[in-house]
């Protein structure tokens, strides 16, 4: 076999395999993609909104948006929140009081 037939080989070989890999990346970002198509994205709510399902005022929100105590997302001015980040990062980071250990602290004898 000549050099040439043989450099011929070679690159119809990596052709070849070239293929092959982009069939299977394919494959597999077509599989990706309908994952993520399935998905539900969770809309981002404003402060308004955020004040009004957690009970408190727009105030409270900036306050607390100050103190690190909910997540946020700023895009230019606007701030906007994932309701079930904020759910999420208070449920962990926050105490709940059941015992009512506050109402016998603050009670009025």
């Amino acid at each position: 076999m000549n050099e040439d037939s043989q450099k011929e080989k070679l690159f119809e070989a990596a052709d070849a395999l070239g293929q092959a890999i982009t069939e299977i990346i394919n494959t597999h970002l077509k599989t990706l993609g309908n994952r993520m198509a399935a998905m539900p994205v969770e809309p981002l709510v404003s402060k308004k909104e955020v004040a009004k399902h957690l009970g408190v005022q727009v105030r409270t929100v900036d306050n607390w948006i100050g103190r690190g105590y909910i997540p946020y997302y700023k895009v230019g001015r606007s701030v906007r929140f994932r309701l079930s980040d904020v759910q999420a990062h208070l449920d962990q980071r926050h105490r709940i009081d059941r015992g009512g250990s506050w109402r016998r602290r603050n009670s009025v004898n």
